[in-house]
């Protein structure tokens, strides 16, 4: 059996060389690990994948040879002994090495010197390396994000408070759930997970939100039962926003895996109608897994293309739910590669995306109809600058004032004029974007 660290090395090789996501490939290869073990080699992969920057940074002052000349082995062996050296408290820098030099001498036999000799000096001298000090060179190196994403985000948010997202990008996030309200109250479902022995809290402002760590959450027989969904307060937020009913017939356009869909049926009693669109057909699947674990016969599932018209729904819903496909900005926490990929290119393209998606959700609803269009990023221009477009190419509609809808610790400003952005460093919340839209009667 496979030890946690030599579990993270294989992992990293996927994700890293190979292209896999972090997410899947975290869940295969710790499968077969005691807990203890699945949480550190959690820990290295993540903490490995989201401060590579920094962490190919000290290689490099460090070794003689390039980091280009590396094996793809002997990188990634570096980058997990530095990690624990500099960001693992709890483990001696002597395990650090001496575990990284034993998997050297099996997966790079010829290296292991080298990778010891590199190990050891960083522990010995850790404190005399010199980070850039000054400008987006150093927050780039110092949080380990691309220098052109720390640009743009400095261009908009300024420095100060860029420097405090990027630093809680580096953190680790909350485990947030939320409770399925039709099947168990929320206060029943934090006794019934305390008595497994996992710490859980009522998160505040948020009507389903539960804080919970020390917990198998996809193991545990609650989340079987359907009574408990994984899901960020700020996605609960977006479908709380755009406030379903019983009865009505609401729109999901990019649905999977069916998080978002689940709690717009559970909020309407399911009762009404809710169509869920995705384009992939495994991914349409585990829309339909979703909704039959939580009890909900009020989802219809298709697989279809959103950003293509569709007649058939022209004007015929009461409410819409565009969550749009997005560069992910907003969820580096929990999928840390999203940074190493957020090229102005692929976002230029995603932009065109996710307008006319937007544009053929507003070509369906009906006259007092309502739509929330919300993403995980927190650049602008996938965001208002998006909004802002379709408004102007459809004046029949119009922003809605949510305000109301909000949690008194995220009333911001640009509520009343119908949308928010969410922060991790200043919300709690995973980076998210919310705007409502009315069409005029």
């Amino acid at each position: 059996m496979k030890n946690a660290r030599e579990a993270a090395l294989r992992i990293l090789l996927d994700v890293d060389f190979k292209g896999a996501y972090s997410n899947l490939a975290v869940k295969e290869g710790i499968r077969e690990l005691a807990p203890v073990d699945k949480a550190f080699a959690t820990r290295l992969v993540y903490g490995c994948i989201s401060m590579r920057l920094t962490l190919d940074y000290v290689i490099s002052a460090f070794s003689d040879t390039k980091l280009s000349k590396l094996s793809d082995i002997v990188t990634e062996l570096l980058r997990i002994g530095i990690y624990q050296i500099l960001y693992m408290d709890k483990v001696p820098d002597s395990a650090a090495v001496n575990e990284c030099v034993k998997l050297a001498k099996r997966y790079a036999g010829r290296s292991s010197g080298f990778v010891n000799a590199v190990l050891r000096n960083v522990s010995r001298r850790r404190n005399e390396i010199e980070f850039p000090s000054q400008g987006t060179e150093a927050l780039s190196v110092r949080y380990s994000f691309p220098t052109e994403l720390c640009d743009r985000l400095t261009a908009v948010y300024g420095y100060e408070f860029t420097r405090e997202l990027l630093e809680a990008m580096c953190g680790e996030p909350d485990m947030i759930i939320r409770c399925n309200l039709l099947k168990v109250s929320r206060d029943e479902l934090i006794g019934k997970l305390k008595a497994r022995g996992a710490e859980v809290e009522a998160v505040s402002g948020f009507r389903s939100a539960v804080r919970v760590s020390g917990l198998d959450v996809g193991g545990s027989p609650e989340f079987a039962e359907g009574l408990f969904t994984v899901q960020d307060s700020a996605a609960q937020l977006a479908c709380e926003v755009l406030s379903p009913k019983a009865g009505e017939f609401v729109l999901d356009l990019c649905a999977a895996p069916g998080g978002k869909t689940t709690y717009l049926a559970e909020l309407m009693g399911n009762r009404g109608s809710v169509r869920a669109f995705d384009i992939h057909p495994h991914k349409t699947e585990l829309i339909r897994k979703n909704a039959l674990r939580a009890g909900l016969d009020i989802i219809e599932v298709c697989t279809a293309d959103s950003s293509v018209y569709n007649g058939e729904l022209s004007e015929s819903a009461d409410k819409i739910l565009v969550d749009a496909p997005c560069s992910g900005l907003g969820i580096i926490r929990r999928k840390p590669e999203i940074k190493w990929n957020s090229s102005s290119h692929k976002i230029s393209g995603l932009r065109e995306l996710q307008k006319k998606i937007l544009e053929n959700a507003a070509m369906y609803l009906k006259p007092g109809g309502e739509l929330v269009y919300c993403t995980c990023t927190i650049l602008p221009e996938e965001n208002e600058e998006t909004t802002e477009a379709v408004l102007e190419k459809h004046p029949e509609l119009e922003r809605v004032d949510i305000t109301p809808m909000l949690p008194e610790h995220i009333k911001k400003e640009t509520a009343k004029d119908g949308y928010v952005t969410l922060f991790p460093n200043t919300d709690g919340t995973d980076g998210f974007f919310i705007c409502k839209l009315r069409k005029k009667k």
